[in-house]
C-alpha cells in the first residue's frame, strides 16, 4: 500500500503512513526502497520528503545500483522510450536532488559500475556521450572532470 502511495506521489498519504516504515529498509511489497519507488514513480517532492527524513542516497538499492543510478537510467531511458530531446524536467529535479544531498555519482558499487558510467553504456559514439554529458551539467557539479567516453563500454 506505502508503495503505491509513493509511485503515485502522493505525498500526504506518505507523510501520514510512513511512521510504520524504516526509510532505508525495501518495503515487503515488491522488494523496493522508497527512494527507488519514488525515483522510478517521478515525484521529486516525495524523494525531497524522503531525503528529509534520512534516506540514504547512497545505498546499493538493487543491484549494486545507487539511487542515482536508478535516476540516470531513468533519464536517459525515458529520453529513448518516450522519443524525447531531453530528459524530463521532473528526473532533472530528482537527480538535482540527489546530487544536493550527497550522491556520489563516481561512487564505485558492488555492480562495479559508478553512475555516471552509465553514460557510457548508452552511448554509441563521442557525439552521443557529449549530447549526454551537456543534459546532467547543470545538475552534476564538475562532471567533465569526473567522467569520459569510452569506445567500446556498450
Amino acid at each position: 500500500m506505502l508503495n503505491s502511495y509513493i509511485f503515485d506521489g502522493n505525498l500526504e498519504m506518505v507523510k501520514r503512513h510512513f511512521h510504520t516504515t524504516i526509510v532505508n529498509t525495501p518495503a515487503e511489497e515488491g522488494g523496493m526502497h522508497p527512494i527507488q519507488v519514488a525515483i522510478e514513480g517521478g515525484h521529486p517532492d516525495v524523494v525531497d520528503f524522503l531525503i528529509r527524513i534520512g534516506a540514504d542516497v547512497n545505498l546499493e538499492v538493487y543491484a549494486g545500483w545507487t539511487p542515482l543510478h536508478h535516476a540516470l537510467d531513468l533519464a536517459i531511458d525515458g529520453m529513448i522510450q518516450c522519443n524525447l530531446d531531453r530528459p524530463t524536467p521532473e528526473i532533472m529535479k530528482i537527480i538535482d536532488l540527489l546530487i544536493q544531498a550527497g550522491a556520489d555519482p563516481v561512487k564505485q558499487v558492488s555492480g562495479g559500475e559508478t553512475a555516471l558510467e552509465l553514460l557510457n553504456s548508452y552511448s554509441a559514439n563521442q557525439e552521443g556521450f557529449d549530447e549526454l554529458l551537456g543534459f546532467f551539467r547543470e545538475v552534476v557539479p564538475g562532471i567533465d572532470s569526473k567522467i569520459q567516453f569510452r569506445k567500446g563500454e556498450r
